[in-house]
């Protein structure tokens, strides 16, 4: 087997696996649809060989509503190394999939329960402050990735702590059953096998269900037993949202690698007035960002 990756040389039918499936983006086999375009976009973005053009072409096919591509800046788009377009795609496919909660009509209901927020209302009170600011302009590859951000920055969601923790508890009970939770330091090397070994026990379907569930326990945590018919349609709802955003941006592999490593993302911190646990972000957490 060759050691070296080989990349697509085209990136298949994403818009139409896309269009076709995010009208039932509700159940496992519509989502797993829509993430096979997303993985089939990055794993194309990151072939060198592909022209700015083709880029820009695959950009335009990721977003079934057609909302993104009149705002990117082009110049600044062409100028990122090929070593860092995945990066940016990762963010890109972060905003349209806001781009599609919007036109389907979620996203208002998502922001008004606070399991996400976007830049422009992140600061509201009653959020939790979310796992990490952008990181600054002019460092390392960010020097390329801000500026072609900017014009869809503010579409890039962030999550309630409540939801991060409650998930990244349930994923941790998972991990600790399945014996890969260490009580001593992990080296590198093993950390890569036990990131292997994590793939195998908890494979995409299972982090669709543990994301829909993880939102039916937020919403349990944030509205008490008030509204016991309305929580398990906002989880049908926003649970498959929850995993896409996660998943394409990385979080959701930075969540399981940080619990492999000992180093969680998220902690719990002093109960508010009411009782109810809440948490924030660890250094680790703080450090991942959220695409």
């Amino acid at each position: 087997m060759s050691r070296h990756k080989k990349h697509r040389t085209r990136p298949d039918n994403s818009s139409g696996d896309l269009a076709g499936a995010v009208l039932t983006a509700y159940n496992w086999s519509s989502v797993r649809r829509i993430v096979k375009a997303y993985d089939t976009g990055i794993e194309f973005s990151q072939n060198e060989h592909i022209g700015p053009d083709r880029f820009f072409k695959l950009l335009e096919d990721l977003d079934i509503t057609d909302s993104l591509p009149a705002k990117l800046d082009r110049p600044r788009i062409a100028a990122i190394p090929p070593a860092y377009r995945d990066m940016f795609v990762r963010r890109y496919i972060s905003a349209c999939i806001t781009q599609m909660a919007d036109q389907l009509g979620w996203l208002d209901l998502f922001k008004t329960t606070a399991i996400v927020s976007l830049p422009e209302s992140a600061g509201r009170a009653g959020q939790n402050p979310p796992a990490r600011e952008p990181p600054k302009a002019n460092e390392g590859p960010y020097a390329f990735l801000d500026p072609a951000t900017a014009p869809f920055e503010d579409r890039i969601p962030r999550f309630h702590g409540t939801f991060l923790g409650i998930l990244q508890g349930r994923l941790e009970r998972i991990l600790t059953a399945k014996g890969l939770i260490m009580a001593r330091p992990v080296a590198d090397d093993e950390l890569d096998l036990l990131m292997g070994r994590a793939s195998n026990k908890l494979p995409d379907e299972r982090l669709f269900g543990e994301c829909r569930t993880a939102a039916t326990d937020y919403y349990s945590h944030v509205m008490g037993n008030n509204e016991p018919l309305v929580t398990p349609l906002l989880s049908r709802m926003s649970g498959p949202y929850m995993f896409l955003w996660l998943r394409s941006s990385g979080l959701l592999g930075d969540m399981v690698m940080g619990l492999l490593r000992g180093k969680p993302m998220m902690r719990t911190r002093t109960p508010d007035p009411s009782g109810k646990v809440a948490y924030e972000p660890t250094e680790f957490g703080a450090e991942s960002g959220l695409w």
